[in-house]
């Protein structure tokens, strides 16, 4: 299950982005799209001028779905950080 992470952002910026996410995965890889979250985290990034560095984080087990996320989410207009998780393990499982 891949999880893609949206920091610093306003609640409305972090909606604009989270729907623009689903729709460029969902045109390339609706399996994907089904299996995919979108996280919106409640935090504020600034660089030492104070000035907004909002970014994405992807974060997912599989190496072959964080490439193709990353060609996928290219044009979205976000600084991007990659995280190969170790493991996932479902609720339940």
């Amino acid at each position: 299950m891949p999880n893609i992470e949206l920091h610093g952002l306003d609640r409305s910026g972090a909606e604009l982005f989270k729907y623009a996410i689903f729709k460029a995965i969902g045109e390339e890889d609706q399996k994907l799209q089904a299996d995919a979250v979108v996280t919106i985290c409640n935090d504020y990034c600034v660089d030492a001028q104070k000035r907004a560095r909002p970014y994405m984080r992807i974060c997912c087990t599989d190496p072959q779905q964080i490439e193709k996320l990353k060609k996928i989410l290219a044009p979205i207009a976000l600084d991007k950080e990659i995280l190969l998780l170790k493991e996932f393990i479902p609720a339940g499982g």
